[in-house]
């Protein structure tokens, strides 16, 4: 090995030194922003179909708090996903690694570096599973609620954990193909 690779390099870096074709990692980078846009659309498409409820106590007043920030965080998971696939095709492939980290180093700058739209889905499924606990309370009940609970916690705990092993697992995947 004749070069000292930084582990410590960013994600967009560490996921460009991994590809031998510039071409590809575009590709990636399009892929992985168009699942996640894909995702959050989803979302927004699910929190839209939701009844509203007429607000009768300050638990009414909380879902509809809720609901609008679920479908806030899953309109900027898809906008910033989308805006990113649109910087991404309007340059020749050899420039997607230096966009990536400009975006990545621009964000950070301003305090911003976790809104990343894999961040934002996170929050996005977050708020998800909150809204609908809350209109499973207002429209049926606590005793509902307390029965549809355990579901609601061991699916949002699996999703979650699940995001974090894939996203670990993928850095440590990354970390060894530049190693070796």
């Amino acid at each position: 090995m004749n070069e000292i690779i930084d582990i410590k390099k960013t994600f967009w870096k560490k996921q460009a030194l991994i590809y031998k074709d510039k071409d590809k990692f575009k590709n990636s980078v399009i892929k992985d922003q168009e699942i996640i846009a894909f995702i959050g659309a989803l979302i927004m498409t699910i929190v839209f179909s939701y009844d509203t409820i007429q607000i009768k106590n300050i638990m009414g007043y909380i879902y509809i708090i809720s609901l609008n920030m679920c479908i806030c965080l899953s309109s900027m998971t898809t906008i910033i996903s989308i805006r990113t696939i649109v910087l991404v095709n309007s340059l020749p492939y050899e420039k997607t690694e230096e966009l990536m980290d400009t975006i990545e180093i621009h964000k950070s700058k301003y305090y911003f570096g976790w809104l990343h739209p894999f961040n934002l889905m996170q929050l996005t499924i977050l708020t998800l599973f909150t809204t609908h606990s809350l209109l499973i309370y207002l429209e049926y009940g606590i005793i509902e609620l307390i029965i549809t609970i355990p579901f609601i916690i061991i699916t949002l705990v699996y999703v979650m954990y699940d995001n974090i092993i894939s996203y670990k697992t993928r850095f440590n995947i990354t970390n060894d193909i530049l190693l070796n």
